[in-house]
């Protein structure tokens, strides 16, 4: 088993997705920086699992570095190998896969702690009518998935498409920030000048924890399963 994590946040000074990613991987997993051209002549074969992550960027600019990332993406889910978005990385695979036209601009955010609706028993998401809450913060979202081309798992109340797997492989895209508890959820909104209280609107902050089983059950998966 060797991992590939693809690091998406380039230069920013608040999020740092590996520290909070790198408690819960193997052993032998190796980090790339995508922003620049980490990825240019990896090879997919090399890897036994592929985690891509959040960014403050937009998939919608097509950065350079974005379509270099949507070409190694593609090559990923050709030789079938398991792949998991997070945030950023959930568009991008349904932007590179379903078109330009599935992820879209938010009328307004979503921050904070929310609850993520199971809607569809998955090998990764778990049973239909469970129930998660985790961090989230974008101002994208997934806006359609093909019913012939994969299948929404997870939603929220505010964002209709928090998770998908596509049909028949071992890729999935998840909007929330598992990887993220509610410690490191308020230093980063409180480094992104957000308010934790009005950003939770008195609601207390809440994380069932449910990164460990999701990576437990990711790092289970199969090429081709």
């Amino acid at each position: 088993m060797r991992l590939l994590f693809v690091d998406n946040s380039g230069e920013s000074e608040i999020y740092s997705p590996l520290e909070h990613w790198k408690p819960l991987f193997p052993e032998d997993f190796h980090c790339v920086d995508a922003t620049r051209g980490g990825l240019s002549g990896l090879d997919p074969r090399d890897y036994s699992h592929v985690i891509l992550s959040g960014s403050e960027s937009c998939t919608l600019d097509e950065e350079a570095w974005m379509l270099e990332e949507e070409g190694f993406v593609r090559a990923v889910v050709a030789e079938k190998i398991p792949l998991l978005g997070s945030c950023f990385g959930h568009q991008l695979i349904a932007k590179t896969l379903f078109g330009r036209d599935a992820v879209r601009v938010r009328p307004k955010g979503e921050v904070g702690w929310k609850e993520i609706r199971v809607g569809a028993d998955d090998p990764l998401w778990g049973r239909k009518g469970e129930t998660q809450w985790a961090f989230l913060f974008h101002y994208d979202e997934v806006a359609f998935v093909p019913p012939d081309g994969g299948q929404v798992l997870a939603s929220s109340d505010e964002c209709g498409i928090q998770g998908f797997k596509v049909r028949d492989l071992p890729v999935w895209g998840a909007q929330p920030h598992f990887e993220i508890g509610v410690t490191q959820g308020i230093q980063l909104l409180r480094g992104a000048h957000c308010s934790p209280d009005e950003v939770q609107g008195g609601v207390p902050p809440r994380d069932t924890g449910f990164v460990v089983t999701m990576m437990r059950r990711f790092l289970e998966s199969r090429p081709g399963a």
